[in-house]
């Protein structure tokens, strides 16, 4: 296996943003019995995709069924989330920078990402 070095992660000013949502994805933890859903959106007017994490566990009160309803999907209780929905909506969030270590990462509250529904952030 190669593993390759990645580039500095791009910090993104503390603040409102919009952007588009290119891909949202399930994504398994190793050794553990739980599972993170990945939203990745694209930010205008940077060179860089952020993510959104939510744990993949979904209901009408779950963080992820919430963002669901913010974004206009409604899913029914015993049916599955088809992913392709979010891919392309245009919505508006938030980001704050945070520290580990000795590195600053811009990441997104979760409870502030919706359409985006109009020509300003709101």
């Amino acid at each position: 296996m190669v593993i390759v070095m990645k580039a500095q992660p791009k910090i993104i000013p503390d603040g409102l943003h919009t952007g588009t949502i290119t891909s949202a994805v399930e994504r398994e933890v190793l050794n553990k019995d739980y599972s993170y859903f990945d939203v990745s959106i694209k930010v205008d007017g940077h060179e860089t995709e952020i993510k959104a994490s939510y744990s993949a566990y979904l209901s009408p009160t779950s963080k992820l069924g919430q963002m669901l309803d913010r974004l206009g999907i409604k899913i029914d209780i015993g049916t599955q989330l088809n992913t392709n929905l979010l891919a392309g909506k245009r919505v508006q969030f938030q980001t704050v920078q945070r520290q580990r270590g000795d590195k600053t990462y811009s990441n997104v509250l979760n409870d502030t990402v919706k359409l985006y529904e109009g020509d300003s952030v709101k």
